[in-house]
């Protein structure tokens, strides 16, 4: 509600009290002519208001040397006017006022002495006193209704997209930290930036700056291999069994021939933050590397040796499954290493030489998980 104060009486402006100094000087009550509203909302409210030079003059025209009220005469004293309307002074605060707040204004004393020299009359400019009054209760609402969060890529570097369009002030700014790096069950703040001048622009300002929100919906890669689920575990060894066995069989002469093929564990790497990927791996998030004990007979000698298989980007879904193209692979060949004598097979002769291959040439850009046995360095036995 907005409320009009006078010095006189409240509701309307009234002339000015005259009265005469011991030496017929006029004193004027500036009091009498200011007036003043607060405005806005409580806890935010303002202070409009005006000095009525123009009511001043035309109440104490002998006062000022206008002997006359006709139009003529009036306008003939124009500098009259001009002079008492440079009258000023300042309120000790004027802004994010609250009910029952005393507020003062002050006449400015120079524009004061030089209206009373000039016109021969006594100011009274004592200062105004006030308490702010009337302000209505600023209204809040909830600033996270109708906020549509997001999450994107996958885990653990998802990222969050907020789209604030729908929101009860659509203008404010939001944002959420942490806001990438993201995996699901992640805890993340989004918080609003309110204006100062919230309360005046829009009428209205947030209950709640921040709120907090649990990451989901995220596919994700898995970071370790504790992780792959035996049905995913299988599908892999079977592919990469079913590949090697094939591969032998398309190469291997009459006196060669598959003795074993023994499953001794894997290598898991997962990315680095921020790392430059090799050539091998430049778009894989994570890979395992599955590692068989190989055993051939050749022209009746027995050749023992190392494989690998590697698959990449395993993933664990949103809906909690898991998933990995076992179409996609890579494994063991003649230019990564070679065993035997008399024919060349792919592999390598100890597990030392197996590791140095897919786990130490990749450490720049890959941790790494051993779960290969570390008794059995020597396909020898």
């Amino acid at each position: 509600m907005k409320h009009w104060k006078f010095g006189l009486g409240a509701g309307l402006l009234v002339t000015a009290a005259i009265g005469l100094s011991g030496c017929g000087t006029t004193t004027i009550d500036l009091q009498d002519y200011l007036t003043y509203e607060f405005t806005g909302v409580n806890g935010y409210g303002e202070i409009d208001y005006r000095i009525q030079s123009d009511s001043m003059v035309d109440n104490n025209l002998d006062a000022f040397g206008i002997s006359g009220d006709s139009d003529a005469e009036i306008l003939s004293s124009i500098d009259t006017y001009l002079d008492v309307e440079k009258l000023y002074g300042s309120w000790d605060k004027k802004e994010n006022l609250s009910n029952g707040d005393s507020v003062v204004f002050t006449w400015d004393e120079d524009t004061v002495h030089t209206i009373e020299e000039k016109y021969h009359v006594k100011l009274k400019d004592d200062a105004i006193k006030a308490t702010v009054e009337g302000l209505q209760d600023v209204e809040t609402y909830d600033a996270f209704q109708g906020l549509k969060v997001s999450f994107d890529g996958y885990a653990p570097s998802g990222t969050v997209s907020l789209d604030n369009t729908e929101c009860g002030i659509s203008s404010l700014e939001y944002t959420a930290k942490p806001s990438d790096h993201l995996k699901n069950g992640d805890k993340i703040t989004v918080t609003v930036t309110v204006p100062e001048n919230c309360a005046k622009q829009y009428g209205k300002i947030p209950k709640a700056v921040s709120k907090q929100y649990t990451v989901s919906g995220l596919d994700g890669f898995v970071t370790s291999a504790a992780e792959i689920p035996d049905d995913i575990m299988n599908a892999m060894k079977k592919q990469a069994e079913d590949t090697f066995k094939a591969e032998f069989a398309k190469s291997a002469g009459e006196d060669e021939k598959l003795d074993s093929m023994t499953y001794v564990g894997n290598y898991f790497l997962t990315e680095k933050e921020g790392a430059v990927k090799s050539f091998w791996s430049s778009n894989d998030s994570n890979a395992i590397y599955l590692v068989y004990k190989t055993n051939y007979v050749d022209n009746g000698k027995s050749v023992g040796g190392y494989w690998f298989c590697r698959f990449s980007d395993v993933k664990v879904l949103a809906d909690g499954t898991y998933s990995v193209d076992t179409t996609s692979y890579r494994t063991t060949n003649t230019w990564d290493s070679t065993i035997g004598e008399d024919h060349k097979y792919p592999g390598y002769p100890d597990v030392i030489s197996l590791f140095n291959h897919c786990v130490t040439e990749n450490m720049e850009s890959y941790n790494y998980e051993d779960n290969v046995g570390k008794g059995d360095v020597s396909a020898q036995s």
